[in-house]
């Protein structure tokens, strides 16, 4: 899956499928260290890991994967024999055609590393999981058809790196996910055709990187999040059902840039409210019913560049009237705008200030160009 950033003259691809040949692995080679002990886990001190009587921690210190059922069911004797609980300092990987119960690995609190759970057709819920706690890098959940629910992930409490769930066509909720308060990267939810809304992560407050929300076909609104009030990026894409932004929280800054793109049935941007008056980047872009951007007029600065492009039905620009073109510090000009290709535009009262540091003379020629401006192929402001 790639998800499309619209920012300058090239698009941005990138791409967070995983490939399971990362792991230079086979099922007769697995191999791990494993070491037993009553005290506490290298990383984690016995105090922050659920209680049990007479319970012994083992730490594996190797990436582990796991590829089908009877590896799965051959963990605990295998790797962490007597242990109640499991720090394991590594990856995980779990993928095999035929796993469909994960209940001998329900003694994992913690895992060093990344966890993948990855083209699993069998597996319709992660309830096992119900002991970890923290992975101290990347979460990817992706190509599981038959998942429908997150259950068992409920201690998560944060993830130091990302968080994919990515192409899961028959998951329901994301209600097993009801603890997670952190995520310090990106958090991507993409191609999980079945989710109506993002429900489920009602304690979320923190996105370090990008908040993607792409080509999820049924989802009707973003309501979920109520909490979540700072994020790097915001990324609203391929959603054809969504009408409106309502259902996002109020956001109290976003550090990089805000894009919406390819909604193709998207009428306007409400929902979409703003506690700080600064981005970096904005890109409203290919969603053909966007009548209005009434809900940007927050905006006072956008740091680099504004492109609206290709919103068939937008007739204002109103909501872009409060941006300055100017560094106030400076009073130079410091980011560019691209208009295109928006061909009911009544008017360009929203870009007024962009156009008058322009300069009059240049709004006649048909490619309005200058060092830090392009506009073709409207029909309010040729």
């Amino acid at each position: 899956m790639r998800l499309i950033h619209f920012f300058g003259a090239a698009l941005l691809l990138s791409s967070y499928a995983y490939a399971a040949s990362t792991f230079n692995h086979s099922p007769n080679t697995i191999s791990s260290s494993v070491v037993v002990k009553t005290g506490a886990f290298n990383n984690f001190t016995e105090s922050q890991l659920p209680q049990a009587p007479n319970g012994l921690s083992c730490t594996v210190t190797q990436n582990v994967v796991l590829t089908s059922q009877s590896e799965v069911d051959d963990f605990p004797t295998k790797y962490t024999p007597d242990c109640t609980y499991v720090e394991i300092q590594g990856d995980l990987l779990i993928t095999g055609s035929d796993i469909s119960d994960l209940s001998n690995l329900e003694g994992i609190v913690a895992i060093v590393g990344n966890l993948y759970l990855s083209k699993n057709p069998k597996l319709l819920n992660l309830q096992r999981l119900y002991r970890l706690a923290t992975v101290t890098k990347s979460i990817e959940i992706a190509h599981n058809p038959a998942l429908e629910s997150l259950e068992g992930l409920n201690a998560l409490n944060d993830v130091t790196g990302a968080l994919v769930i990515l192409d899961n066509p028959n998951l329901q909720d994301l209600e097993g996910l009801m603890g997670l308060q952190y995520v310090g990267a990106d958090l991507v939810i993409s191609d999980d055709n079945n989710l109506t809304s993002l429900s489920g992560l009602n304690l979320l407050k923190s996105v370090g990187g990008e908040f993607g929300i792409n080509n999820n076909q049924s989802l009707t609104s973003l309501s979920g999040t109520p909490k979540l009030t700072q994020i790097g990026n915001l990324h609203i894409q391929s959603n054809t059902k969504l009408t409106d932004l309502s259902g996002l929280p109020t956001f109290d800054e976003i550090t990089g840039y805000i894009e919406i793109g390819g909604n193709d049935h998207l009428q306007s941007l409400n929902g979409l409210n703003l506690n700080s008056h600064t981005v970096g980047s904005l890109a409203i872009v290919d969603n053909p019913t966007l009548t209005d951007m009434n809900a940007l007029q927050m905006l006072q600065d956008v740091k680099q560049s504004i492109n609206i492009s290709g919103n068939g039905e937008l007739t204002t620009l109103l909501g872009l009237h409060n941006i300055t073109p100017l560094d106030p510090s400076t009073d130079k000009p410091t980011k560019s705008l691209t208009l295109e290709n928006e061909t009911k535009l009544t008017d360009c009262i929203g870009i007024c200030p962009f156009l008058s540091w322009v300069g009059p003379n240049q709004l006649q020629t048909e490619n309005l160009t200058s060092e830090c401006m392009r506009i073709v192929g409207n029909k309010a402001c040729p």
